[in-house]
């Protein structure tokens, strides 16, 4: 939970939780980048297809490091 906003995380298959924990972590400082400072509920709604738009090229970016070990 961070500032009242819940992230989670689901999968398909058995996979290390530090690495998800990992990545929910990095997606909220690249978020707060990009908003200048804190992820408010407001901010969400204002912001909702620029975050999924996020999420989407960063989960294309993981996908492509873990295919490559």
């Amino acid at each position: 939970t961070h500032n009242d906003i819940t992230l989670i995380a689901t999968t398909k298959g058995n996979v290390n939780c530090a690495l998800l924990l990992h990545f929910l972590h990095g997606f909220i400082k690249v978020t707060k980048s990009y908003f200048e400072g804190e992820i408010n509920e407001s901010s969400v709604r204002q912001n909702f297809s620029l975050i999924y738009e996020l999420l989407d090229e960063v989960m294309d970016c993981l996908r492509l490091l873990l295919l490559a070990r």
